[in-house]
């Protein structure tokens, strides 16, 4: 009798382990679930980041391309201007160099004939 009480009372124990046993595994399995649950979330969130890093950089990109653009635009009109005023200035200087010496020619006359 008693070795059919302790073969009765180390069933149950096995039971009692199996049991727990198996909350165990459930309770690990709830947890891995969670687990890749959070790892997908976060995934999702990285890719998000990642997308509107990657969409920043091309609209810096853009940007930084268009004021390139206009920089270059610009120098190029400065550098048209400045050559149009220094023909103008050579323009100019080539009048009252003609106009000088037309002046002085004329003076001449003026004073020969007196």
């Amino acid at each position: 009798m008693s070795l059919e009480n302790s073969k009765d009372g180390l069933i149950s124990q096995l039971q009692a382990k199996d049991r727990s046993l198996d909350e165990n595994k459930q309770e690990t399995q709830a947890e891995k679930v969670s687990q890749l649950s959070k790892i997908e979330e976060l995934k999702l969130k990285y890719d998000k980041a990642m997308d509107e890093l990657t969409q920043g950089k091309i609209e810096y990109e853009r940007e930084k391309a268009l004021k390139d653009q206009r920089l270059t635009f610009q120098e190029q009109r400065i550098k048209e201007y400045n050559e149009q005023n220094q023909l103008t200035m050579d323009r100019y200087e080539e009048r009252i160099k003609s106009e000088k010496e037309e002046a002085n020619k004329n003076l001449l006359e003026r004073v020969a004939r007196v």
